[in-house]
This record gives C-alpha cells, sequence and structure tokens, in this order.
C-alpha cells in the first residue's frame, strides 16, 4: 500500500508538470509602493504550453530593455492586460498591437489582481518610466480595488517544492472564499453608491494625476477601459460611476466596447472575445490589438 501511494504520488506530479504546467508558477516580488509584480529575468512554460519570459526589467517581453526609451511602448493594467499563464506572450494583446511597428519594442506590466492604485505606485511614487509610450488598460473593477497587496491572492513569491504542492494552496485558497463575504454585504444600496463614488474618484484622481505626470514629461499615454463579458455578448451598461468620475477630472480614455461593432462581428465571435467575465481568449487578445494598434499609429511615428 506505501509503494501504490508512494507510486500515485508520483505519477500525479508528473502528470500535473507534463501536462498540465503546474509546479513552476511565476514568482513575484513585494513592494508597498507598488503591491507586487513578476521577479525579473524568468522563463515559465504553463499552461497548454504558454511560455511566459520576464526580462530584465520585470516585463512580459521578449527582450531585454535597454537606456533608449524613444522606441519603447509600455502597457500597463491588470490581469487582463497581463494575460494569464494560458496565453504565450506571443498572443498578448501588447506584443500584437506593436509587432509590425519597425524599430519598436513593447513591454507588458500588466499584473493580476492590481488596481489603479498599484499601476499609480509604479509609476509615481517608484517612478518607473522606461519607456516614451504608454498605454493603460483597466476594467471598471479597477477604479475601487485601491493598491492591493500580495497576501490574500493565490500568488507565489517563493517557489513550491512540488506541483501537488501548487494545487493544494490553490485549493485552500479557493476554500477560503467560501468564508468570505464582500463588502457590499454589509451596506444598504446608497451607502453603497456613496462609498464607491469616493472610492472611484480617488481612483480617477490618481489616473489623471499619472496622465499629467507622464505627458509633463514629454511622454504619450494612452488609457482604454476593457469591457466585461456581458458588455460585449449582451449589450449591458457602463459603470456610471466609473464614467462620471472620468468625465469629472476630464480623462480622455477609449472604451474598447464602443470600438467593437466597427468589426461586424457574429454573436458567435462575441462570445469568443472572452472566456470568463473579464478574461480575454486568443481571440479577444487579437481583437484588442487592432483596435489599440488603430490609436497608436495616431501618436507613434512608424
Amino acid at each position: 500500500m506505501l509503494c501504490f501511494f508512494i507510486l500515485s504520488l508520483f505519477l500525479a506530479e508528473i502528470t500535473l508538470r507534463l501536462l498540465i504546467g503546474l509546479g513552476d508558477p511565476v514568482i513575484f516580488d513585494t513592494n508597498p509602493l507598488y503591491g507586487f509584480r513578476p521577479l525579473p529575468n524568468k522563463e515559465y512554460h504553463r499552461f497548454s504550453g504558454a511560455k511566459i519570459k520576464i526580462n530584465n526589467l520585470g516585463l512580459r517581453a521578449e527582450h531585454n530593455w535597454g537606456d533608449n526609451r524613444n522606441n519603447k511602448i509600455l502597457f500597463l493594467g491588470d490581469s487582463v492586460t497581463y494575460g494569464g499563464s494560458y496565453i504565450d506572450n506571443k498572443e498578448l494583446f501588447s506584443y500584437l498591437a506593436v509587432k509590425d511597428f519597425k524599430g519598436f519594442e513593447s513591454g507588458n506590466i500588466g499584473v493580476p489582481g492590481w488596481g489603479i492604485g498599484n499601476v499609480y505606485g509604479l509609476v509615481i511614487e517608484s517612478h518607473f518610466v522606461p519607456a516614451k509610450y504608454y498605454v493603460s488598460t483597466f476594467i471598471e473593477e479597477d477604479f475601487s480595488r485601491g493598491k492591493t497587496l500580495m497576501p490574500g491572492h493565490p500568488f507565489f513569491n517563493k517557489k513550491p517544492s512540488l506541483a501537488i504542492l501548487e494545487l493544494w494552496y490553490r485549493f485552500c485558497y479557493n476554500q477560503s472564499l467560501e468564508v468570505f463575504e464582500f463588502w457590499e454585504h454589509f451596506v444598504s444600496e446608497a451607502q453603497r453608491e456613496a462609498i464607491m463614488r469616493k472610492v472611484v474618484g480617488e481612483a480617477a484622481g490618481k489616473l489623471k494625476e499619472m496622465d499629467n505626470f507622464l505627458k509633463m514629461q514629454g511622454f504619450q499615454h494612452l488609457i482604454f477601459i476593457s469591457p466585461t463579458a456581458d458588455q460585449v455578448r449582451k449589450s449591458g451598461k457602463k459603470d456610471e460611476i466609473v464614467k462620471a468620475m472620468l468625465e469629472k477630472y476630464s480623462i480622455k480614455c477609449d472604451y474598447i466596447i464602443d470600438e467593437i461593432p466597427k468589426y461586424n462581428l457574429t454573436e458567435k465571435d462575441k462570445k469568443d472575445l472572452i472566456y470568463d467575465h473579464v478574461h480575454l481568449s486568443k481571440n479577444g487578445h487579437k481583437l484588442w490589438a487592432e483596435i489599440i494598434k488603430t490609436r497608436l499609429l495616431t501618436i507613434v511615428t512608424k
């Protein structure tokens, strides 16, 4: 029985590593200014064989970055921008939008779980400005996240010794959510709206400050709002509070949902763009890249 148990564990470990891609998760650093982000100079092979390369600056990018900013385009955002561990570097919209720009390089510093406060902390408080062109892509939920920290997220800053342990830690994280209630459960609808206006307003103020900061240094900055699955598939409405705060702070941004009708997609095509609530499929990354590329062409000299 002991031999059978050991053999089962061994086979499970091999299966989880080779067939599923567990055992070698992306490793993050932690920092009070921006929360957390991938450690530099790493390469991973994850789910479905997806290749994740992190360069010398901690970006998902094919090459290391030097000191020349003029040919660099940096994509900022959350897990939608990051793409997940099932998307190869060369399948990300941050790569696809720039790949035909001769002489230019793109880098991706989207981080799972990040909100506006994290991006603000990286760019403003850490003064991370390695590029001349910046593309920020946020979901509406990012405006209410504040600055998220790594504890409480299913991420790693120390590699687990076994793939089975990675699976176990993720299982424990999912189980912990069973005893968690979101804050909206404890307030009335009127209180919720008042709180959201305050929180979203503070995030919009930080986004405006970051936008001004980049432009005052001679950099270019584009801002996109990525839609939810309901907005794409069922013509769901935009978040009125986020929209109002963007207008209040005179933040110029592009809602990707407004551009999708131009591509005359079928209902099936729309369904295939987003595989869960907000994260993109490979087809979604291709379309987002086309939309972003169109705007980039107005500010980047090829």
